[in-house]
């Protein structure tokens, strides 16, 4: 027997990675767990404080503290907002405890926070194991959350004690060093966007022209802009149809404004209530559609894109 088979195939043990969350809704977008899982280097888990359930699959590798009702998160009451406000110390003390168990029983080799207001809560425990981690800042963390004194406070002290953050645009990372933060612990990065579900499709033209914009019913989204814009130009003598796809609680009020502009016949609000399979819902939209909109706008409480929108990218 030649020596070369008498060899064993010695390969290093795949780096086990751990994302945590405070919030997850399972499948919403490209995500890096979801990429990791599939790659044998790799052993990757999320640990997920408030799981809301949206009706999607979860893999065997995300561990939650609390399963939650997708209702609560696109239209909470008031009773639910002043509960989990009166209980969010405990959760947390909870969840902490929760993720550096998973971490020293399972050798995690690296932490990923996915927001910083995350990070801010487990830095401290992470850091004390003497493991790698990494923040990934995504919009009302990388905006709103800065006019927060507090939570400036609480960013500086995670500033030291992470390996290295991710943002999306070099405006957010002007930001987070204009608070302290040390320029060469960022990184300016573009998250994967799934472009490869999206495959461009011809399309022909008809006289009207048809409108897209999928994205959150929330102020910081810009609705209002692409209803007045769409107004004007019907009333200039367009013809156009508007379709605005996604889930948030002000998507009665949506309605509503539709109705009082008289744009009823041209203008559709569709709710998903964060349920179905968006991808393929989002493909099909953009084969029957002429134009994309994104008019984001920062809101009245500082919110705005942490950087560019993942479905425009896609689109």
């Amino acid at each position: 027997m030649s020596l070369s088979k008498n060899k064993r195939h010695i390969q290093n043990p795949p780096l086990k990675i751990a994302h945590i969350w405070t919030d997850y809704v399972p499948q919403t977008f490209v995500e890096p767990h979801a990429y990791l899982v599939k790659k044998s280097k790799f052993k990757s888990v999320n640990l997920v404080m408030n799981l809301w359930h949206n009706g999607k699959s979860l893999d065997n590798a995300t561990h939650f503290l609390r399963a939650m009702d997708c209702k609560n998160l696109i239209t909470p009451s008031i009773f639910y907002r002043l509960i989990r406000r009166v209980l969010k110390k405990f959760h947390w003390n909870l969840f902490r405890e929760m993720c550096m168990e998973y971490i020293d029983q399972s050798n995690i080799s690296l932490v990923h926070s996915h927001f910083a207001t995350t990070a801010c809560e487990i830095a401290a425990g992470v850091d004390r194991k003497n493991i790698p981690h990494i923040v990934t800042l995504y919009g009302y963390d990388a905006s709103a959350a800065l006019k927060n004194p507090a939570t400036i406070k609480k960013y500086k002290e995670m500033f030291r004690c992470v390996s290295q953050i991710i943002v999306l645009t070099s405006i957010v990372k002007k930001r987070l060093v204009n608070h302290g933060c040390d320029p060469n612990l960022i990184s300016v990065w573009n998250i994967p966007a799934g472009v490869e579900l999206f495959p461009f499709q011809r399309k022909k033209r008809g006289e009207t022209i048809r409108l897209l914009m999928a994205a959150r019913f929330t102020e910081a989204k810009g609705h209002i802009y692409a209803l007045e814009s769409m107004q004007k130009l019907i009333r200039r003598g367009r013809r156009l149809q508007l379709t605005c796809v996604g889930y948030g609680d002000q998507a009665a009020d949506l309605r509503s404004l539709v109705t009082k502009m008289g744009l009823e016949a041209c203008v559709s609000i569709i709710d998903n209530k964060l349920k179905g399979d968006f991808n393929t819902e989002f493909r099909a939209y953009l084969n029957e559609t002429d134009i994309y909109l994104t008019p984001s706008v920062q809101d009245r409480f500082g919110t705005d894109e942490g950087g560019p929108s993942l479905t425009t990218v896609c689109a």
